[in-house]
């Protein structure tokens, strides 16, 4: 389904929604709890900027009195992943969100919302032409073979997209990010600030990972990179649901890439979380 369809989709009345990135989108189905109605509003990848405007938007769909699961990922909820920034990453909400909360070009927005299949076509071009670098590369270079592996994949993208990461093991990295972390900070006041005046209450939700994922991040990087951001974020006492070390949900085969949920797992982790929630609200 695509996104405008899926946002003029939302029911009203809601009791509970999910917002936040891929782990958020792969990891709750609010259908393994019939007696609630729940949505998944999340959009993979998201960050916290968008969540914020995601909720100023469509957070009247919801209850007053009702939850909004913010979903903070670990490692890099707090990071400078480079495609957020780029106009490719905003273009998807020119369908679900008003120009004033679209980070693009006014002509380009105005273009995008007259005509969406000029999106679709510039879209379409994008990823045919992607397929056949690809291809390319696999003709003219030889990759390793943990290059195959998904989570590798995971943590080498990660790496990658973050200009001064060289590992999500030494903490001491943080000190380049001191500027991002309050910028994502702020936005996830917003988030929170937003849930309050609409009379929703905000839980944040750490979700989990493999243990093959979990093994090549320090426990020093997380303090820095998270549980440091949250304390100054996360004032007013939102409640904070932390899986990150849940031996639950620790098994490789519950997990499609280390980091999001097979089918199955989403229904219980969702029930896992509800329960939890009642206990804080």
């Amino acid at each position: 389904m695509n996104l405008k369809k899926r946002f003029s989709n939302i029911p009203d009345n809601l009791d509970v929604a999910n917002i936040g990135s891929g782990p958020s989108y792969y990891d709750f189905d609010w259908s393994a709890i019939p007696e609630i109605s729940g949505f998944n509003m999340a959009i993979a990848p998201e960050d916290f900027r968008y969540d914020a405007r995601i909720i100023k938007h469509y957070g009247n769909r919801i209850k007053r009195g009702g939850v909004v699961v913010v979903v903070v990922v670990c490692p890099l909820s707090f990071g400078k992943n480079d495609y957020l920034y780029k106009d490719r990453f905003s273009e998807k909400y020119v369908s679900i969100l008003p120009a004033s909360d679209v980070d693009l070009p006014k002509w380009k927005y105005s273009l995008y919302k007259k005509l969406p299949i000029s999106l679709k076509c510039k879209n379409f071009i994008t990823r045919v032409s992607g397929g056949l670098c690809r291809r390319l590369q696999k003709l003219f270079s030889r990759k390793k073979a943990d290059a195959l592996n998904p989570i590798n994949a995971m943590v080498n993208g990660w790496i990658s997209d973050n200009k001064y990461l060289k590992n999500l093991t030494d903490s001491a990295q943080a000190e380049y990010y001191r500027d991002t972390f309050k910028e994502k900070e702020n936005d996830l006041k917003k988030i929170i600030d937003n849930c309050r005046i609409q009379e929703l209450k905000p839980i944040i939700v750490i979700p989990p990972m493999s243990s093959g994922l979990r093994a090549n991040i320090s426990d020093g990087f997380i303090k820095s990179f998270v549980y440091d951001n949250l304390k100054s974020a996360a004032d007013g006492g939102v409640p904070i649901l932390d899986y990150i070390d849940d031996e639950r949900f620790k098994d490789e085969s519950f997990y499609t890439n280390g980091l999001f949920l097979i089918p199955k797992k989403r229904k219980d982790f969702t029930k896992t979380v509800w329960s939890e929630i009642k206990n804080v609200l």
